[in-house]
C-alpha cells in the first residue's frame, strides 16, 4: 500500500495541473426458449451467447444439456423450476432437496443467479403454491450451502400492479397474494422478477400510445409525473412497480425485468424494424435505469430464437433475436457505449463515427452525445415449460392497466428532454443509487471484533463485498449464506508452494474454497503488491495452478483468478492517455492469462500518497473529490476533476498500449487515513471515502460505467507497522463505532 509509485503519480499530477482549466455503469440477459423442432444444440446456443457478448441467460426448466454447456462459461443463469413442479415443491418438503440435488448441485461450474418459482401464474390455486414452494427451495439451497449465492424468487406478469395511471400511483392489485411474497424477498435479499412488455400496450391501443413512445425512439411524446420525465413506456411501467413496492412498505426490494421484447412478425406493429428499435433501445437504455431509479436495471430480453411450435397469437413465434439457423432476425448489438470498432480506437473516435452513422441510430446518438458532452450517466442507455404444464400468458400483459398508464401520461405530455431532467437532478453528473463497492477487512490488530460481528456490521451498513488477505476459516464461516461477494488473497507467503507444485494448488482449493459452498467467492488474488523479482516470477505459475485446481473442482467459471498490483506497475502516466506498463515482460503474460480467463486486473490506487508527497502541486480538493481544479488531457480529449480518475484512466491507457483493452480493472484497494500523518484527518478521510463511494458508480471519463472498488479498510488496525498512518485507514474503530461519518 505504501508509497504507490509516488514519482509517477506526482508526474501525473504535475502535468495535469499544468493543463488546468475552468470547468467548461449490470449485464443484460436473453431468455432461451425451446418450443421449437429446429433449434440449435445447447452447446451451439451457448457459443452464440458467448460470441455476442451476452452474459446472462434465462431457461424455463432445468435442462441437463443446457446446464452442461453453461458450465465454466461464467454466463449467469436465471432458471425456472417449471410451473408443473409447483404443487410437489409446495406440498412435499422432500421434493425441494431432491430438486436442488438433481438440478443445481451436480453443476458447480454453472453461475446460478436466480431460481424462479413459477412464471406468470395467474390461477388462484397455482398462486397458493408459489410461496410454500419458494420457502422449501430456499431451505434446500441453504442446507446445500448455496443460499448465499443463489436467490429464490417468482416471475410475475406486469398486471400484478394496478392503478398505474400515472406511474406514481402504482399499487399491487392483490396485497394478500403479493404481501407475503414481498416479505420473503425482503428477508432473503432476492429481487422481484417481473415480465414487462410495452408491445402489448401499443398493440391494444395504437390511437393513444405512440409507436415512438413504445419503442425508445425520440418523438413528440415526452411526459411528466410527480416531477419525473418519461420518454418511453418501458420506464413508466417499471416505475409503477417501484411505486407499488413503496406503498407495500418494501422500497428496497430490487426489481429484475425477467422478460421484455417485441415481435418481428405475426401481428400489428410486429415488424423487424420495430423489433430492432425496441430491443436495441432496451439494450442501450437499461444501463441507466428509470427516472425513479436511475441505476443499472437487470433485464432479460425475450427471446434468443424464433420458436416455431409456440401456440396462440402468431406473434408468439416471432420474438426471437435470431432465427433457428443462428442468423440474426435483424441487426442487434450487445455492447457498452464505449465499444470500439477496433481494439485501439479511442472512445471519442468511436462516438464520432456513431454520430456520423445512419439516421436509424438517432436514438442511440442522442444518448451518446448527452453522455460524452455533459457526463450524464442516465443517458448511457446506449424454455417455457412443457406446454400442458405452463400455458404461457405473455399476451395481454395487463393491457387495461398499461393503457391507463399511457392515456394519463399522454395527457400529461410536456416537452422536456430525458438528459436535461436527469442532469438537473444529478448536477455532478453521476447516477444516484447503490453500486457494488467493497471494503477490505484487515486483521492486523489485537482488539478487533469477532468475524461474526464483522460480517453483521457489513450487512447492517449495506456493504456487499469484502476483501480478506488470507483464508480465515472463521471469516469464511461467518460469510456463508450472506451473499457478500468475496475477494480472497492466497497470502504472499503461499506463492512459492502454489507456483511450484500443482498439487499444492489443488490442496489449497480443497481446504479454502470447496468447504464453503455458501460463500460468494468472486476473485482469488494471487499475490498482493509483490515487488521483488523472485516473488514476481512465482505469480503467473501460481495463478495457472490455482485456475487449474478451480476448474477441476467445477469452479473455474464462477471464481476468477488474478493478482493485486501496485499502481506503479504503470509508468508515463502524464497525461493519463500516455500510460504504459513499466515492465511488459512481467505484465504481458499476466494480461494474456487474464484475457484467456475473463478475469480482471486488480490494482491498488491511492491518491493520498501522491498528495502527501507533493501538496504544493497536488491540491487537496483534486485529491479528495471536492470541487476545485478541472483539468484536460489533450491526448484523449477528456476532462478530469479528481486524481483518482486520472490514475485509473492511465491504467486503461496502459491496457490499450499492451493490446489487451478488454481486460476489466478492479480497484482492489483505495482509501485515506484519518490520523497519523500529513493530510491525515477525519475530515479529509471522510471527504475522500464518501466521494469515492458516490463516484465509482459512474466510473471514469475514459470508462463511464460502474467501477468495482474496494475501500481500505474496515477497521483501524493497531498492530500495523511502518508509517503511523497505516494504523488509521479504518472506516470504523475496533469497537465498531465510526471513525467518522460515512454512508453506503
Amino acid at each position: 500500500m505504501a508509497q504507490q509509485g509516488v514519482a509517477s503519480i506526482l508526474a501525473v499530477a504535475l502535468v495535469l495541473v499544468a493543463f488546468a482549466s475552468f470547468p467548461a455503469v449490470h449485464s443484460i440477459g436473453v431468455c432461451n426458449g425451446v418450443i421449437g423442432n429446429n433449434l440449435p444444440a445447447p452447446s451451439d446456443v451457448v457459443k452464440l451467447y458467448q460470441t455476442k457478448g451476452i452474459d446472462a441467460m434465462r431457461i424455463y426448466a432445468p435442462e441437463s444439456n443446457v446446464l452442461k454447456a453453461l458450465s465454466g462459461t461464467g454466463i449467469s443463469l436465471l432458471m425456472d423450476v417449471g410451473n408443473g413442479a409447483l404443487t410437489s415443491l409446495a406440498n412435499d418438503p422432500s421434493a425441494a432437496p431432491a430438486w436442488v440435488k438433481a438440478n443445481v448441485q451436480p453443476f458447480p461450474g454453472v453461475s446460478f443467479r436466480y431460481i424462479a418459482v413459477g412464471n406468470e401464474v395467474t390461477d388462484s390455486a397455482g398462486q397458493k403454491t408459489i410461496l410454500p414452494a419458494m420457502k422449501n427451495i430456499q431451505t434446500a439451497l441453504a442446507a446445500a450451502g448455496l443460499s448465499g449465492s443463489i436467490k429464490v424468487s417468482t416471475s410475475l406478469r406486469f398486471d400484478v400492479v394496478n392503478n398505474t395511471s400515472p406511474p406514481s400511483n402504482g399499487v399491487f392489485a392483490d396485497t394478500s397474494f403479493m404481501g407475503p411474497i414481498l416479505d420473503f424477498l425482503a428477508s432473503t435479499g432476492a429481487p422481484l422478477l417481473v415480465n414487462v412488455y410495452p408491445y402489448f400496450a401499443y398493440k391494444g391501443d395504437q390511437q393513444n400510445i405512440k409507436l415512438d413512445f413504445a419503442t425508445f425512439v425520440p418523438g413528440s411524446t415526452t411526459v411528466t409525473d410527480n416531477g419525473l420525465t418519461y420518454s418511453n413506456l418501458f420506464d413508466a411501467m417499471v416505475d409503477s412497480i417501484y411505486a407499488a413496492l413503496e406503498k407495500a412498505g418494501k422500497p428496497d426490494v430490487k426489481v429484475v425485468i425477467s422478460e421484455s421484447g417485441w415481435p418481428s412478425a405475426g401481428g400489428v406493429g410486429a415488424t423487424a424494424q420495430n423489433a430492432r428499435a425496441y430491443n436495441q433501445g432496451l439494450i442501450n437504455h437499461v444501463r441507466g435505469g428509470t427516472p425513479k431509479k436511475p441505476s443499472l436495471l437487470e433485464t432479460y430480453i425475450f427471446a434468443m430464437f424464433n420458436e416455431n411450435q409456440k401456440t396462440g397469437d402468431p406473434t408468439e413465434n416471432n420474438f426471437g433475436l435470431f432465427n433457428p439457423d443462428k442468423s440474426p432476425a435483424y441487426s442487434v448489438t450487445f455492447y457498452s457505449w464505449w465499444t470500439r470498432s477496433t481494439p485501439n480506437e479511442r472512445p471519442n473516435v468511436y462516438c464520432a463515427k456513431l454520430l456520423d452513422s445512419s439516421a436509424e441510430n438517432l436514438h442511440i446518438k442522442r444518448r451518446v452525445v448527452c453522455l460524452v458532452y455533459i457526463h450524464c450517466i442516465r443517458c448511457m442507455q446506449i424454455q417455457p415449460d412443457i406446454l400442458e404444464n405452463n400455458p404461457r400468458s405473455m399476451a395481454k400483459q395487463g393491457v387495461a392497466s398499461m393503457l391507463a398508464v399511457a392515456l394519463v401520461l399522454v395527457s400529461l405530455a410536456a416537452f422536456h428532454t430525458e438528459c436535461s431532467a436527469h442532469r438537473a437532478a444529478n448536477p455532478d453528473g453521476h447516477t444516484k443509487g447503490v453500486h457494488s463497492i467493497g471494503v477490505c477487512n484487515g486483521v492486523i490488530g489485537n482488539n478487533l471484533p469477532a468475524p461474526s460481528d464483522v460480517v453483521k456490521l457489513y450487512k447492517s451498513k449495506g456493504i456487499n463485498a469484502m476483501r480478506i488477505y488470507a483464508p480465515e476459516s472463521n471469516v469464511l464461516k461467518a460469510l456463508s449464506g450472506t451473499g457478500i461477494g468475496l475477494l480472497m488473497d492466497v497470502g504472499n507467503g503461499a506463492l512459492p508452494g502454489l507456483a511450484n507444485d500443482p498439487s499444492a494448488a489443488a490442496a489449497w482449493v480443497k481446504a479454502n474454497v470447496q468447504p464453503y459452498p455458501g460463500v460468494s467467492f468472486r476473485y482469488i488474488a494471487v499475490g498482493n503488491e509483490v515487488m521483488d523479482s523472485d516473488g514476481q516470477k512465482t505469480i503467473l505459475p501460481a495463478m495457472k495452478n490455482l485456475q487449474g485446481a478451480l476448474a477441476a473442482a467445477g469452479l473455474g467459471g464462477r471464481v476468477k483468478v488474478s493478482t493485486s498490483v501496485r499502481f506503479d506497475v504503470v509508468t508515463d502516466t502524464f497525461p493519463p492517455s500516455n500510460g504504459v506498463f513499466a515492465d511488459l515482460d512481467y505484465m504481458g503474460p499476466i494480461l494474456d492469462f487474464l484475457v484467456s480467463t475473463g478475469a480482471p486486473l486488480l490494482v491498488n490506487v491511492y491518491p493520498y500518497f501522491a498528495y502527501k508527497g507533493d501538496p504544493q502541486n497536488i491540491k487537496l480538493n483534486y485529491a479528495t473529490f471536492a470541487p476545485g481544479i478541472t483539468v484536460n488531457d489533450d491526448g484523449n480529449g477528456l476532462t478530469y476533476t479528481n486524481l483518482f480518475d486520472a490514475m485509473v484512466d492511465s491504467i486503461y491507457a496502459a491496457l490499450e498500449d499492451a493490446e489487451t483493452p478488454g481486460v476489466k480493472v478492479v480497484v482492489s484497494e483505495s482509501g485515506w487515513p484519518s490520523a497519523g500523518g500529513f493530510g491525515a484527518t477525519a475530515q479529509n478521510a471522510q471527504a475522500y471515502n464518501q466521494g469515492l463511494i458516490k463516484h465509482v458508480g459512474g466510473g471514469t471519463p475514459k470508462r463511464p460505467g460502474p467501477l468495482e472498488t474496494y475501500m481500505f479498510a474496515m477497521f483501524n488496525e493497531n498492530q500495523k507497522t511502518g508509517d503511523p498512518t497505516e494504523n488509521h485507514f479504518g472506516l470504523f474503530n475496533p469497537d465498531k463505532s465510526p471513525a467518522y461519518s460515512i454512508s453506503f
